[in-house]
This record gives C-alpha cells, structure tokens and sequence, in this order.
C-alpha cells in the first residue's frame, strides 16, 4: 500500500479504501493514469477475447467486424487499435473532422480519409440487386 501511495500521490489505508474512494485519473500522465490505461487495456483485451469466441462458436464461415467505434473525446483509443486489429477481420470506426484533436497523426486521418472516400463512392455507384 505504501509503494502505491507514493507513486500516486495517495494516501489510501487499504484497497478497501480505494474502492471506496474510487479515484479517477484527471490528468493522462503519471503513475496513476499509467495503472488505469493498463487496467482498461487488459478489459478491452478481455472484452475482444470473448465478443470474438462468442462469434467464432457460433459462425464461424464468415468475417468479424468490430462493434462501430466511436473516438471522440478519448484520445487514447487508438491504443486499443491494435487489439481489435488482431481479433477482427474489420475494424468500423466513426469519424468526424474533430478527430484530428485528438491525437490521430496526419498519416493516419489521410487513410482514413482515403478508405471513406472509396466508401462513398462505392455507395453512390453500386446499387444492391
């Protein structure tokens, strides 16, 4: 208890008291925001984990697709990425002009740019039978 109130700048009695405290890391840098991503990393890897098994089990012919992901206001979940890259076979993220805010490099909002684009223009010109 006292290596992780020192690193968080705390002064928690017992895990006990963290739950009843329930801190919530307000900045995105430091010991303690360093522990929770790493927390919400190990329940997203989770989540996937089982959603996938979940599909797999009971269709297993077909392709994957992530639930539709929404990134505003969260700039750390291109993080988690790479986790839905290895389970699905297509990762669907909803994307707005104020993702840029929120840390997407410049390399990366131009694919996806360029993906929606071939979207759009599949939408416009083929029409389902």
């Amino acid at each position: 208890m006292g290596a992780l109130n020192t690193a968080w700048g705390t002064s928690f009695t017992s895990f006990d008291d963290i739950l009843v405290q329930k801190p919530d890391p307000e900045v995105t840098t430091g010991p303690m925001y360093d522990d929770f991503a790493a927390f919400a990393e190990e329940i997203v890897w989770e989540y996937v984990r089982v959603m996938k098994q979940a599909i797999v089990d009971n269709d297993p012919q077909h392709l994957i697709f992530t639930p539709q992901l929404n990134v505003g206001g969260y700039p750390e979940w291109e993080r988690y990425l790479e986790i839905y890259a290895d389970a699905f076979d297509v990762i669907m993220i909803n994307m707005y002009p104020g993702n840029a805010d929120y840390g997407l490099s410049a390399d990366l909002i131009e694919i996806l740019n360029d993906i929606h684009e071939v979207v759009l223009h599949r939408r416009t010109v083929w029409q389902p039978s």
